[in-house]
């Protein structure tokens, strides 16, 4: 025969165990947060912590942002030029598509001024971002440049092909308007509807004296087409080395 005490604690159990379930259960329909795909809570079917099943792909999600290997700015002409190398570190995706947003800022760490554009990258591909503005007077006294990106759109290699292109023909004229020109040829079996082709001008001393670029609209495929970037007119041409060019060169 069970004792009264052992009866005791077996009802509470009872008890307990019923008003647990009572609770869980309201928990679970009422209280529970929805599952999503930035709780950091590997869920719903997720491969892993908010990548995969109905969240972004995990090889998307695990992809390293784009490095700047470094900024610069030139002033000429009443106009600001901004130029900066990035790279994209993964070798098996590119950006379709992504903005960035460049923002300037004076000795007293006060944003002076912020410039948005969008651009776009392949898979391993270091390119260069230039930016031509006007040359404010508060302009005129930056310390500090931030680049940030947003908005992009990862596509992977095969889904995003680097065109084949090829410059010929490179010529720099010291007499002014400075100007390189060239001939830039689309050797992919399809059309670019934009080629951005970016001039670098160096001194005597191996540094970089100006930038300058130009766009081409329309090259079909196997097409060629002339181009010549122009320079500021205020840029001496006794400073520059007609050897030490540079040409970089992007489309899609």
């Amino acid at each position: 025969m069970i004792s009264r005490p052992v009866k005791q604690l077996i009802y509470g159990g009872f008890y307990l165990l019923f008003f647990f379930l009572i609770s869980l259960g309201t928990y679970l329909l009422f209280f529970r947060p929805t599952p999503t795909c930035s709780d950091k809570i590997q869920n719903q079917s997720e491969s892993g912590i908010d990548c995969g099943g109905p969240c972004i792909p995990c090889e998307i999600k695990n992809l390293k942002l784009f490095e700047i290997s470094w900024k610069k700015t030139f002033t000429a002409d009443d106009k600001l030029t901004f130029v900066s190398e990035i790279k994209n570190p993964n070798p098996n995706h590119g950006a379709s598509y992504f903005d960035y947003l460049i923002e300037f800022y004076n000795d007293e760490g006060n944003k002076i001024q912020d410039v948005k554009d969008n651009s776009f990258i392949y898979g391993g591909e270091i390119k260069d971002l230039v930016q031509i503005i006007s040359l404010s007077p508060s302009l005129k006294n930056i310390s500090k440049i931030e680049v940030y990106f947003s908005n992009i759109r990862w596509a992977p290699n095969d889904d995003f092909i680097r065109p084949q292109l090829q410059v010929r023909e490179e010529k720099v004229n010291l007499e002014q308007p400075i100007n390189i020109s060239g001939t830039i040829a689309n050797q992919s079996a399809f059309s670019l509807s934009k080629v951005e082709i970016i001039g670098f001008l160096f001194n005597k001393y191996d540094l970089i004296a100006a930038v300058s670029k130009t766009e081409i609209n329309n090259i079909e495929a196997f097409q060629e087409q002339k181009f010549n970037i122009i320079f500021p007119k205020d840029i001496d041409p006794s400073d520059i080395s007609e050897e030490l060019t540079k040409i970089s060169f992007t489309g899609k």
